[in-house]
């Protein structure tokens, strides 16, 4: 009886896992800055502690009301590897989530490890937030890293730090990885034992 609650356990565990709904990284409240002197990318460091998909990059929207130009962003790896990078337009278009605008991406996988997120600013029209403004409240997916940036007009790695909470002009979707097909091989073969426990135990115990 046991081993079929443990069984029933870990499917019920493992489906919650995988219908894990996709959140944003990171949330904030407080306010925002114009910046003075680009071009830069500017992002933060972070940290997967376990396999996390990711569906969306997002840009911070400060007043609600639509971005004055389009900015790309992207996403590394610790070895300095564009996993993923998008371009989010100027104006309304790109969706609202809480106060960041999302673009699609093909979901992807990050496996546990440590990673960059930024945002490319050529112009100080829209509105970044600077480490130590407002309060922020990070996914329990990821755990959070710091402040980063990186020189020039074209998209880049933004590994040099500064210390910080973080510049938030960009932001991700993040979800629990589905499992592997394997997993879910096991999964089921982990519901046909339970079933086959169960249906040996009420024959076990049937009346004569």
């Amino acid at each position: 009886m046991k081993i079929t609650l443990l069984l029933a356990t870990a499917a019920t565990l493992t489906l919650s896992q995988a219908a894990t709904a996709a959140i944003p990284a990171l949330t904030y409240t407080g306010p925002s800055t114009q910046v003075g002197n680009p071009p830069f990318t500017l992002g933060w460091s972070f940290s997967a502690t376990a396999p996390v998909t990711i569906s969306a990059l997002g840009f911070f929207d400060a007043d609600l009301d639509g971005l004055q130009e389009s900015h790309e962003l992207g996403l590394w790896n610790s070895s300095g590897t564009l996993l993923s990078s998008v371009t989010i337009g100027a104006g309304t278009v790109a969706p609202l989530t809480a106060n960041f605008r999302y673009a699609a991406v093909s979901p992807f996988t990050l496996t546990a490890g440590d990673y960059f997120i930024g945002a490319l600013f050529t112009s100080g029209l829209d509105g970044v937030v600077f480490p130590g403004q407002g309060t922020i409240t990070t996914s329990p997916l990821i755990s959070f890293g710091g402040a980063t940036f990186a020189f020039g007009g074209t998209l880049a790695n933004p590994t040099l730090e500064t210390g910080g909470v973080g510049y938030f002009g960009a932001n991700f979707l993040v979800g629990a990885a589905v499992p592997e097909p394997a997993s879910w091989t096991m999964l089921i073969a982990g519901f046909g034992l339970t079933g086959a426990a169960l249906r040996r135990r009420r024959a076990t115990f049937s009346p004569a």
